[in-house]
């Protein structure tokens, strides 16, 4: 019951850093389009952005693990190859059929790709451990 509820609140702390990624990302890819006139300069660089940003989230927050910062963020690295590869494939693929809605693009592919990246982060990038100090052994016996 207790990993259910580890889940759980992991999941809470997910949706509300995806909720936020998504207008963090949303909201740099307006500037930089602004500033640039180049809508997938805009969007490699807010999505790059947006990144960093999760990754400090993700570790201190979201999903608090025991393992050192290292391994998750090459953990993170990898899993955010693959899929910043289909995001931005997705996002660059679907703006040129709905040209009139680049932000709600980018919104509905980053809540599609965010159910693979939970399960992801979950079980592999961050590892769910048990945190709390274990009681020495002679104490135990």
């Amino acid at each position: 019951m207790n990993k259910l509820n580890d889940v759980a609140v992991r999941g809470v702390w997910f949706l509300l850093g995806g909720l936020a990624a998504i207008a963090i990302n949303t909201g740099l890819f307006g500037f930089f389009e602004a500033r640039l006139g180049n809508r997938y300069l805009a969007y490699g660089m807010s999505l790059g952005l947006t990144n960093v940003l999760l990754f400090l989230w993700n570790y201190f927050i979201g999903f608090k693990t025991a393992q050192h910062w290292t391994v998750a963020a090459r953990r993170q690295a990898a899993c955010l190859a693959v899929a910043n590869l289909l995001n931005y494939s997705l996002v660059v693929s679907l703006q040129g059929v709905f040209p009139e809605w680049p932000k709600l693009v980018i919104a509905g592919v980053q809540a599609f790709v965010g159910v693979f990246k939970f399960g992801l982060y979950h079980v592999w990038v961050y590892p769910l451990r048990d945190l709390r100090p274990v009681a020495d052994e002679a104490v135990r016996c």
